[in-house]
């Protein structure tokens, strides 16, 4: 990771040597600090774990650090800096994937004793948090006359299994379903809650005819993802024909280089729908 890409400088509020630390994930200064760690802050807002997370140029080998961390001060878990980011966003960001299982691990542990009121919190601040901001990770707008839904489809369904979604698109069979207990059947609110969340997700990143064509009263993510799969598929044959005309008037001396070409041509090119 270059340097450009670390969290910002130290800020009055985080000890250098306590920023140190977090950038480097040693625990030690951290277990006999009197205040509490959500309060050690750099400009930008980020916590220890934000900044932990934020300097790793690897997965890291041990989510100890984390786990202590979440241990001390079980609010981080949930703190977000001021781009509205809380710890699994950047986890995710930077593949970290053995951190997303604990950060998410954690917030399904927490009680769900709705007078608890820790219940309540997790719904409007974590799920919220996690499931939106979908164009800074899905940069590709669906566009019926471009041919981009197979790179659609597949950036959409990595970010929904790195955020624990992907059986909204793909409801298990009905094995599974004996086999497996749900969140639709534990908790059918919140399974309609995220369902609603991810259908956003579609319309956000699909263009307006697309939206025009498959909007409907009481959608869910499945039937609006097999509605876009339907249409690219029954599309395919006069796609042909547009292809092959737009192919014959793409010229090499238009490009600045080879690689541009190339690049081009590769946007007709367009694998099986599955």
């Amino acid at each position: 990771m270059d340097s450009s890409e670390k969290m910002n400088s130290i800020d009055p509020y985080m000890d250098p040597v306590l920023y140190k630390a977090a950038e480097e994930g040693n625990i030690d200064p951290f277990e006999n600090y009197q205040t509490c760690l959500n309060q050690l802050l750099t400009p930008d807002e980020n916590t220890i774990l934000h900044v932990y997370l934020g300097n790793q140029s690897r997965e890291p080998e041990s989510t100890d650090f984390v786990d202590i961390i979440l241990e001390m001060c079980p609010p981080l878990l949930f703190q977000a800096n001021k781009k509205a980011e809380i710890p699994l966003h950047l986890a995710a960001r930077y593949g970290h994937s053995n951190v997303v299982r604990v950060l998410i691990d954690r917030a399904k542990a927490l009680p769900t004793d709705p007078e608890s009121g820790v219940l309540e919190y997790v719904n409007k601040s974590f799920i919220y948090n996690i499931l939106s901001n979908i164009n800074t990770f899905i940069k590709v707008t669906l566009d019926i006359e471009k041919g981009q839904y197979i790179t659609w489809s597949e950036l959409f369904k990595i970010h929904a299994r790195a955020y624990q979604v992907l059986d909204h698109i793909n409801p298990p069979s009905a094995v599974e379903m004996k086999q497996d207990t749900s969140l639709q059947d534990t908790d059918p609110g919140l399974w309609s809650r995220v369902d609603a969340i991810v259908l956003q997700w579609i319309y956000g990143t699909i263009f307006e005819d697309l939206l025009n064509t498959i909007l409907e009263c009481d959608s869910t993510v499945a039937l609006a993802w097999n509605r876009l799969r339907d249409i690219f598929s029954d599309n395919k044959n006069s796609r042909a024909l547009y292809l092959e005309q737009e192919f014959s008037k793409v010229q090499m001396e238009h490009f600045a280089d080879a690689s541009s070409y190339y690049q081009h041509l590769k946007n007709y090119t367009s694998p099986s729908l599955t």
